[in-house]
């Protein structure tokens, strides 16, 4: 070890799992080739993107400008690496791997690295901002489980703002994800709680909110799962009860789409049978009456949040349609289909059919909204 990390040791006789995160031209590549000992294998997110994109068939310079530039690569690298880590941790291997952080996202990451470094077991902040050529990254912070074990007397401000905490802020966040996943096993009976992730959408019902996070529960999840989202992510007011999908985005606060109303799905499945023949503009669209047995064609599906809503010719009441809840159905149903379906008091489809006479005609194979 030089003598910017001495007395901090990589080695672990349990098999770990390193992430090395840094701007580009931070020292990341300089710091794995002198830090990293050999009994942990790399996994290179940039190599292994460069050789995704050679066995796609592009070039060399392509190649070089993919790694950068081609998000499905990306993607695709990233899956790679997730396979190669927990096949790591299967045959009990240590491994690593990098992210640039280099982003439109890289402030939002900042700016919540005091609670990204609550879920590591171990957290450790370098600073590389010296005037010493060539810059030596400098140990400022090391945290485990959520406590503070070094913190280097000269520590840099964007250290202090940006990841530093107090005894007393430590213990309070944790006291309130604590209470959260408490509130959540409670009143959910959820088998599986986690916390929001980056880009993944969740649909359900608020079941619980505290001052700090609000709790979801999923809809159509097997076995039952609750998610957590913060509060300060949540763009508006949620309230208990409230059913929404929510999008965690990298940048800013999350997405919050409430359901449509039926009004709003009427206009919009009037505007896809408009668009399949202007004549349905004047047929009747209803929704369907309980307990009674309708067949006919699925002309197109409107999506309602995790709800499934399709658009049916009814082919035994004559010229009218009806707009038919499908989400809870047992059998999976998609357009141009021929079904018989049966509602509930609840407007929800029981005992769905599929018959074999499908309707071939090309233009009642309507578009998914």
């Amino acid at each position: 070890h030089n003598h910017s990390c001495r007395g901090i040791s990589l080695v672990s006789e349990q098999p770990e799992f390193f992430l090395f995160a840094g701007t580009n031209g931070s020292g990341k590549s300089s710091f794995l080739s002198k830090q990293l000992p050999p009994n942990v294998t790399f996994f290179n997110p940039d190599k292994i993107s460069y050789e995704i994109a050679r066995k796609k068939g592009f070039n060399e310079k392509e190649a070089q400008e993919a790694v950068y530039k081609d998000g499905s690569i990306k993607i695709a690298a990233m899956k790679q690496i997730r396979t190669a880590v927990t096949k790591a941790f299967e045959n009990k291997e240590s491994c690593a791997t990098e992210t640039a952080l280099s982003n439109n996202a890289y402030k939002r990451v900042i700016s919540n690295l005091k609670e990204y470094v609550d879920m590591a077991d171990e957290a450790r902040v370098y600073d590389n901002s010296t005037e010493i050529n060539p810059p030596a990254p400098k140990l400022n912070l090391r945290i485990e489980k959520g406590q503070t074990v070094y913190a280097a007397p000269d520590m840099p401000q964007w250290v202090k703002d940006n990841v530093y905490s107090s005894p007393e802020h430590i213990a309070a966040r944790q006291g309130a994800r604590k209470e959260a996943l408490s509130i959540a096993k409670r009143e959910s009976g959820a088998e599986i709680i986690s916390d929001a992730v980056t880009d993944k959408s969740y649909s359900g019902n608020i079941f619980a909110v505290t001052k700090d996070y609000v709790l979801q529960e999923l809809s159509a999840s097997f076995p039952k799962q609750a998610v957590l989202h913060r509060q300060g992510d949540m763009p508006i007011e949620l309230s208990v009860g409230d059913k929404v999908t929510i999008t965690k985005a990298q940048e800013g606060k999350s997405i919050v789409a409430k359901p449509k109303t039926w009004e709003e799905i009427r206009k919009e499945a009037r505007e896809l049978l408009i668009a399949l023949n202007p004549e349905y503009a004047s047929r009747p669209l209803t929704r369907p009456l309980e307990n009674l047995t309708n067949k006919g064609n699925i002309l197109g599906i409107i999506q309602n949040g995790d709800e499934r809503v399709a658009v049916i010719d009814l082919s035994n009441l004559g010229k009218q349609f009806i707009m038919h809840s499908i989400s809870d159905t047992s059998i999976k149903l998609e357009i141009g289909q021929t079904v018989t379906l049966r509602a509930n008091a609840e407007g929800k489809s029981v005992t769905p059919e599929i018959n074999k006479d499908r309707d071939s005609n090309e233009h009642h194979r309507g578009p998914k909204r």
